[in-house]
């Protein structure tokens, strides 16, 4: 099979247009050429560090133009990305440098006291390289550099490592889902010509770089297709807006709580011209929220689906042939059955576990052997998401795993935050779950067993807090005498969910607890 390099097409754009903007970020604009130094620039730090083809090399920036031609050097090069959250906590870092077996860390230069140094069972020297929010622009000598190394990145094997993501999973430890240059690649062209992108599109990106949604599914597509990038650190309704009409935003993508609070400021095709296409994902796109943005735009919310592990495009909802709350076909190459517990595919209209073959496939979990074959099964990977497809193909979900909860957009796994309750010799046993919130999409709670009188609910959530990202840590933790099962044994959280929905006690935010 023939080379290639995920970075490719970004060269190609820079040496037919090197002047089209690439990125706006932080008030300024940043052509494909001047990207394409500061990333020539950030390959050579990296080099410089003692950084080598197929070394991992995470990176914990906020969105930024740094991450960004950080990102494009490690690919260029033949490094393997590792984003994670500038927010993540001591344990979730130390896990990741020690699993990963990171070469090197790229930190804000204004937090890199704060950041551990080494895993704890890192092997070998971690290199620290220190950033700001902002890379120094470049001069001529180092454009002209730029267009004279053009032809500059490695010409790899379809299947070397791009990216290693890490998504919380059912053990309670995050789990690194290893991406290949084809899957990366097979994404981002396949996002480019079912969503119709051009060089003349300006795409919103406000959501996190260090989830592959942000990373794979917006930017890279948008810098396939030669578009400009406006790269936002959050989203805030008022800050969009102006983002949208300062930069004639073509294309919004969003978990469907943004959307929401969109219409909810009001925001209509009068207000927002330029908008032409929204697309939904992380979340499952509520009818009465596609109907009220139709109403009130004129055209569709589009809707995919997609996990990390798919890198994460799977199906997509388009015209002329869009079907109000289904999340679409199977995009061309990859496959989608829905299978019976016994591992058998189910007839059409049952619902069952979605299985999904094709390109798009991870290469499996880093240094997880039996949890690559439980998810991957001759060459099917087994999403633990049910749902149904119907007599032409359109997959509706049923529903995501029990385990899974999703606030704004962000995987959070009850296992994970399971085990950090656990540990505290205060607590008995322990169950999480999610639990629907007008703002968040979904809370983060928990009803914990306590192992003797006198235990706070409030020191179970600071000890989450020191152990957990901000968006994890339960806003309720409920403390109970015993957890409810279900027939098989099995803790009912469909019902603590329930009992938390009638006392509504986590509409009152991250603060409350009882």
């Amino acid at each position: 099979m023939d080379e290639m390099n995920v970075a490719d097409d970004v060269s190609r754009v820079a040496m037919e247009d090197p002047d089209r903007t690439a990125l706006l970020a932080a008030g300024e604009r940043w052509s494909y050429i001047e990207l394409l130094a500061a990333a020539t620039a950030e390959e050579r730090a990296l080099e410089g560090a003692g950084v080598g083809p197929g070394d991992r090399v995470v990176c914990m920036l906020p969105n930024s133009v740094t991450f960004i031609a950080v990102y494009l050097a490690c690919l260029r090069r033949g490094y393997v990305l590792v984003p994670l959250a500038p927010t993540a906590s001591e344990d979730e870092i130390r896990h990741v440098l020690a699993d990963s077996g990171a070469a090197a860390v790229v930190v804000l230069d204004e937090v890199a006291d704060a950041a551990p140094a080494e895993g704890a069972d890192q092997v070998g020297p971690l290199r620290r390289i220190q950033r700001g929010r902002t890379v120094p622009r470049p001069g001529a000598g180092s454009l002209r550099a730029a267009q004279r190394s053009l032809t500059g990145p490695l010409d790899l094997d379809p299947a070397w490592p791009a990216l290693l993501l890490y998504t919380s999973g059912t053990t309670g430890r995050p789990k690194g889902a290893l991406l290949s240059h084809r899957n990366v690649r097979f994404v981002a062209r396949s996002k480019v010509r079912y969503l119709g992108l051009h060089h003349d599109d300006v795409l919103l990106l406000f959501l996190p770089l260090h989830h592959c949604f942000g990373l794979n599914a917006v930017l890279t597509p948008g810098l396939h297709a030669g578009a400009a990038v406006v790269v936002s650190g959050r989203f805030e309704r008022e800050q969009t807006l102006r983002l949208i009409r300062r930069h004639g935003v073509t294309r919004l993508f969003a978990v469907p709580q943004a959307f929401r609070m969109l219409l909810d400021a009001g925001v209509s095709g009068h207000l927002v011209p330029s908008v032409r296409y929204a697309m939904s994902a992380g979340d499952t796109l509520p009818d009465d929220l596609h109907d009220r943005w139709e109403r009130r735009m004129g055209w569709p919310i589009h809707q995919a689906y997609g996990l990390t592990e798919a890198s994460p495009f799977v199906t997509y909802n388009h015209q002329p042939r869009l079907r109000p709350g289904s999340v679409g076909t199977a995009i061309d190459g990859v496959r989608v059955q829905i299978r019976r517990c016994s591992g058998e595919p189910a007839p059409r209209g049952e619902t069952g576990e979605v299985w999904v073959r094709g390109p798009n496939v991870m290469l499996g979990y880093w240094n997880a052997p039996g949890a690559t074959a439980d998810a991957m099964v001759d060459g099917w990977l087994r999403t633990a998401d049910h749902g149904r497809l119907d007599e032409d193909g359109y997959l509706y979900l049923a529903g995501r795993s029990n385990e899974l909860i999703i606030v704004r957009g962000h995987n959070v796994y009850a296992a994970e935050v399971e085990r950090v309750l656990r540990d505290d010799e205060r607590v008995l046993d322990a169950a999480v779950y999610g639990v629907q919130h007008d703002l968040t999409g979904e809370v983060v709670c928990a009803s914990v067993v306590p192992s003797a009188a006198g235990v706070d609910a409030q020191a179970l959530r600071a000890r989450c807090a020191r152990h957990l990202a901000a968006y994890k840590v339960p806003v309720m933790i409920d403390l109970v005498d015993a957890l409810p099962t279900g027939r098989t044994g099995k803790t009912d959280r469909r019902a603590l969910a329930a009992q938390a929905r009638a006392r509504r006690a986590y509409q009152a935010g991250p603060k409350a607890a009882s």
